[in-house]
Protein backbone atom coordinates (compact mmCIF):
# COMPACT_ATOMS: atom_id res chain seq x y z
CA UNK A 1 0.00 0.00 0.00
CA UNK A 2 1.36 3.66 -0.73
CA UNK A 3 0.40 6.90 0.80
CA UNK A 4 1.14 9.97 -1.36
CA UNK A 5 0.39 13.56 0.12
CA UNK A 6 0.38 16.53 -2.02
CA UNK A 7 2.51 19.24 -0.02
CA UNK A 8 0.94 22.54 1.38
CA UNK A 9 2.32 24.42 -1.79
CA UNK A 10 0.71 22.30 -4.62
CA UNK A 11 -2.40 21.94 -2.60
CA UNK A 12 -2.93 25.42 -1.68
CA UNK A 13 -2.43 25.89 -5.90
CA UNK A 14 -4.76 23.90 -6.23
CA UNK A 15 -7.44 25.69 -3.67
CA UNK A 16 -6.46 29.05 -5.44
CA UNK A 17 -7.09 27.43 -8.69
CA UNK A 18 -10.57 26.39 -7.96
CA UNK A 19 -11.68 29.63 -6.26
CA UNK A 20 -10.09 31.48 -9.72
CA UNK A 21 -12.30 28.82 -12.00
CA UNK A 22 -15.57 29.54 -9.42
CA UNK A 23 -14.73 33.48 -10.01
CA UNK A 24 -14.46 33.36 -13.35
CA UNK A 25 -17.60 30.58 -14.21
CA UNK A 26 -20.22 33.61 -14.71
CA UNK A 27 -17.97 35.73 -17.27
CA UNK A 28 -17.26 32.11 -19.45
CA UNK A 29 -21.20 31.18 -19.76
CA UNK A 30 -21.82 35.00 -20.78
CA UNK A 31 -19.00 34.76 -23.58
CA UNK A 32 -20.45 31.62 -25.10
CA UNK A 33 -23.79 32.92 -24.50
CA UNK A 34 -23.47 36.15 -26.31
CA UNK A 35 -21.52 33.67 -29.44
CA UNK A 36 -24.55 31.38 -29.64
CA UNK A 37 -26.55 34.27 -29.90
CA UNK A 38 -24.52 35.55 -32.43
CA UNK A 39 -24.45 32.38 -34.44
CA UNK A 40 -27.95 32.17 -34.07
CA UNK A 41 -28.80 35.46 -35.70
CA UNK A 42 -26.23 34.82 -38.51
CA UNK A 43 -28.23 31.10 -38.71
CA UNK A 44 -31.54 33.08 -38.83
CA UNK A 45 -30.26 35.19 -41.74
CA UNK A 46 -29.62 31.84 -43.82
CA UNK A 47 -33.06 30.78 -43.31
CA UNK A 48 -34.94 33.50 -43.89
CA UNK A 49 -33.20 33.32 -47.33
CA UNK A 50 -34.21 30.47 -48.12
CA UNK A 51 -31.34 29.08 -47.47
CA UNK A 52 -29.65 25.85 -45.20
CA UNK A 53 -28.41 26.51 -41.38
CA UNK A 54 -26.31 25.18 -39.26
CA UNK A 55 -27.31 21.70 -38.30
CA UNK A 56 -29.13 21.28 -41.50
CA UNK A 57 -32.38 22.97 -41.02
CA UNK A 58 -33.89 25.00 -43.93
CA UNK A 59 -37.11 26.66 -43.04
CA UNK A 60 -40.14 25.74 -45.02
CA UNK A 61 -40.88 28.46 -47.88
CA UNK A 62 -43.92 30.82 -47.31
CA UNK A 63 -46.95 30.19 -49.15
CA UNK A 64 -48.35 32.55 -52.17
CA UNK A 65 -50.68 33.85 -50.45
CA UNK A 66 -48.33 35.37 -47.59
CA UNK A 67 -45.96 36.29 -50.28
CA UNK A 68 -48.73 38.64 -51.70
CA UNK A 69 -49.71 39.75 -48.89
CA UNK A 70 -46.09 41.04 -47.45
CA UNK A 71 -45.57 42.38 -50.84
CA UNK A 72 -48.72 44.74 -50.68
CA UNK A 73 -47.22 45.72 -47.43
CA UNK A 74 -45.87 49.63 -47.57
CA UNK A 75 -45.72 49.40 -51.67
CA UNK A 76 -46.56 51.73 -53.51
CA UNK A 77 -47.52 51.55 -56.68
CA UNK A 78 -45.54 52.09 -60.40
CA UNK A 79 -41.79 52.69 -60.78
CA UNK A 80 -38.26 51.67 -58.59
CA UNK A 81 -36.03 54.59 -57.87
CA UNK A 82 -34.55 53.92 -60.86
CA UNK A 83 -37.41 54.09 -62.90
CA UNK A 84 -38.21 50.52 -64.06
CA UNK A 85 -42.03 49.33 -63.41
CA UNK A 86 -42.49 47.04 -60.57
CA UNK A 87 -43.50 42.99 -61.30
CA UNK A 88 -47.04 42.96 -60.32
CA UNK A 89 -49.22 39.49 -59.43
CA UNK A 90 -51.86 39.74 -62.51
CA UNK A 91 -54.54 38.78 -59.93
CA UNK A 92 -54.30 41.03 -56.68
CA UNK A 93 -51.89 43.62 -57.97
CA UNK A 94 -48.92 43.12 -55.51
CA UNK A 95 -45.64 43.38 -56.24
CA UNK A 96 -44.23 39.88 -56.98
CA UNK A 97 -40.90 38.62 -54.72
CA UNK A 98 -39.14 36.89 -52.59
CA UNK A 99 -39.58 38.14 -49.10
CA UNK A 100 -37.69 36.53 -45.97
CA UNK A 101 -39.27 33.78 -43.94
CA UNK A 102 -39.96 34.86 -40.40
CA UNK A 103 -39.47 38.69 -41.11
CA UNK A 104 -42.60 41.13 -40.58
CA UNK A 105 -41.37 43.44 -38.28
CA UNK A 106 -37.56 42.45 -37.64
CA UNK A 107 -38.36 42.06 -33.54
CA UNK A 108 -37.83 38.16 -34.05
CA UNK A 109 -34.68 38.31 -35.76
CA UNK A 110 -33.44 41.15 -34.00
CA UNK A 111 -34.02 39.14 -30.75
CA UNK A 112 -31.04 37.21 -31.55
CA UNK A 113 -28.84 40.04 -30.97
CA UNK A 114 -26.77 40.00 -27.80
CA UNK A 115 -28.40 42.33 -25.58
CA UNK A 116 -31.84 43.57 -27.47
CA UNK A 117 -34.67 44.61 -26.08
CA UNK A 118 -37.51 45.32 -28.39
CA UNK A 119 -38.75 49.25 -29.29
CA UNK A 120 -41.80 47.95 -26.51
CA UNK A 121 -39.24 46.74 -23.98
CA UNK A 122 -40.39 43.34 -24.17
CA UNK A 123 -39.10 39.80 -25.54
CA UNK A 124 -35.18 40.79 -26.07
CA UNK A 125 -33.21 37.50 -26.69
CA UNK A 126 -32.68 35.02 -23.51
CA UNK A 127 -29.00 34.61 -21.96
CA UNK A 128 -29.74 33.51 -19.06
CA UNK A 129 -26.61 32.45 -16.79
CA UNK A 130 -27.02 30.24 -13.74
CA UNK A 131 -24.12 28.78 -11.89
CA UNK A 132 -22.54 26.11 -14.15
CA UNK A 133 -24.90 26.78 -17.29
CA UNK A 134 -26.26 29.15 -19.70
CA UNK A 135 -29.59 29.10 -21.07
CA UNK A 136 -30.26 30.75 -24.58
CA UNK A 137 -33.12 31.59 -27.15
CA UNK A 138 -35.74 33.88 -28.61
CA UNK A 139 -37.85 36.06 -26.03
CA UNK A 140 -40.58 37.41 -28.58
CA UNK A 141 -44.05 36.03 -27.31
CA UNK A 142 -44.70 34.25 -30.45
CA UNK A 143 -41.29 32.83 -31.05
CA UNK A 144 -42.66 29.77 -29.50
CA UNK A 145 -45.48 28.96 -32.38
CA UNK A 146 -42.53 30.27 -35.12
CA UNK A 147 -40.35 27.76 -33.63
CA UNK A 148 -43.15 24.69 -33.68
CA UNK A 149 -43.08 25.08 -37.71
CA UNK A 150 -39.71 26.25 -38.30
CA UNK A 151 -37.19 25.51 -35.66
CA UNK A 152 -35.08 29.07 -34.44
CA UNK A 153 -32.33 26.91 -33.17
CA UNK A 154 -30.70 23.51 -33.56
CA UNK A 155 -31.58 20.92 -31.40
CA UNK A 156 -27.80 20.26 -30.77
CA UNK A 157 -25.22 22.14 -30.84
CA UNK A 158 -23.76 22.59 -34.52
CA UNK A 159 -19.58 21.60 -35.07
CA UNK A 160 -18.94 25.19 -36.41
CA UNK A 161 -20.59 26.78 -33.47
CA UNK A 162 -18.78 24.36 -31.25
CA UNK A 163 -15.99 25.55 -32.67
CA UNK A 164 -16.30 29.31 -31.28
CA UNK A 165 -17.07 27.53 -28.18
CA UNK A 166 -14.17 25.18 -27.61
CA UNK A 167 -11.85 28.50 -28.54
CA UNK A 168 -13.77 30.64 -26.22
CA UNK A 169 -12.81 27.98 -23.04
CA UNK A 170 -9.72 27.42 -24.06
CA UNK A 171 -8.46 31.03 -24.40
CA UNK A 172 -10.49 31.23 -20.67
CA UNK A 173 -8.59 28.57 -19.66
CA UNK A 174 -5.34 29.38 -20.72
CA UNK A 175 -5.79 33.06 -18.78
CA UNK A 176 -6.65 31.28 -15.91
CA UNK A 177 -3.83 28.06 -15.66
CA UNK A 178 -1.50 29.79 -17.77
CA UNK A 179 -0.62 28.54 -21.59
CA UNK A 180 1.01 25.27 -21.40
CA UNK A 181 3.97 24.86 -23.79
Amino acid sequence: MFKIRVDSRTAAELRNAADAIDNQMAGLLQEIGQSVLSNSRLDFEAKSQGKTGAGGITWAPLEPSTERQKARRGRKPGRTKRGKTRKRDRVTGAKVGKSQIGVNTGLLRNSSKPGYTGPDGRGGNILDVNEHQVTVGYGRSYAEYFDADRPLLPAEVPPEWQDDIDAIVNQWADNIFGKVN
